[in-house]
């Protein structure tokens, strides 16, 4: 499980890399490559990477793929006063 979250993470990360600097782009061009506009356009190549590293995470905690935001976050919170407590 943590080597499939760490591999999911390389390449999220790598690719990530690639897209803010990719060789030969001119200065100025490079300027406008920031992660915020990045994931402003939200490329399908990177909305993919985020999904298997998802996946990996939730595979981990076992929990199921479907989950809303509201239920990740109360399953962390609940987890997070476990661990406090």
């Amino acid at each position: 499980r943590v080597q499939a979250i760490a591999a999911a993470a390389k390449a999220l990360v790598a690719w990530r890399d690639g897209w803010l600097n990719p060789p030969g782009l001119p200065e100025a061009e490079l300027k406008k490559r920031t992660l915020t506009n990045l994931y402003n356009q939200r490329p399908p190549a990177l909305a993919a990477l985020h999904a298997a590293l998802d996946a990996a995470v939730f595979a981990a905690y076992n929990w199921p793929a479907t989950l809303t935001d509201e239920e990740i976050l109360a399953r962390l919170l609940a987890l997070n006063l476990q661990r406090a407590a």
